[in-house]
């Protein structure tokens, strides 16, 4: 199958958005969902979980698409009109307190991940790139709270993102 190169930030998108929600619980009963992944213990909102931390905060006018608990910890989707540049910086300056271990910059997506070594030990990990066909910027927040994070890098939104990679 071809994939046109005007279809690929929509691919993507529909790729972030799978993520996210193949690693939450659906709104099923336990019959028609079957096990549940050893990950999920919530299903999908579009409010925090209770036990979010504090020093990881919506973006301010953002609108959460998505959020769920996890085993570990728990994941958010929000939308925004502003820059993907301004999103970043928001959550650099938000988060500063905690070690910068990985700034990625793909071009189409900017991925972030910060480590807070305090007990229990908090990673957190950002996607933020726009939608090429509606020029909405995509953030996709997940904290986990363990030491080690096998999965912490989510698909990453469409777009394109804000600073260089460091």
């Amino acid at each position: 199958m071809n994939i046109r190169a005007s279809n690929v930030p929509t691919a993507m998108l529909c790729l972030l958005l799978a993520a996210g929600l193949g690693a939450c619980e659906r709104d099923k009963g336990p019959a028609a969902q079957g096990p549940a992944p050893a990950s999920v213990s919530r299903p999908l909102t579009t409010r925090l979980p209770s036990d979010w931390p504090s020093q990881v905060p919506t973006y301010p006018g953002g609108k959460i698409l998505t959020a769920g608990k996890m085993k570990t910890g728990g994941m958010m989707v929000q939308q925004t009109d502003d820059a993907p540049a301004k999103v970043v910086d928001y959550y650099k300056a938000q988060l500063s307190t905690m070690h910068l271990v990985k700034n990625v910059d793909k071009g189409v997506t900017q991925s972030l991940a910060w480590t807070d070594d305090a007990q229990p030990p908090l990673r957190v990990s950002l996607s933020v790139g726009t939608n090429a066909k509606t020029n909405a910027t995509f953030a996709n927040l997940r904290v986990t709270h363990s030491a080690t994070d096998e999965a912490t890098d989510v698909a990453a939104a469409p777009g394109q993102a804000g600073a260089a990679a460091q």
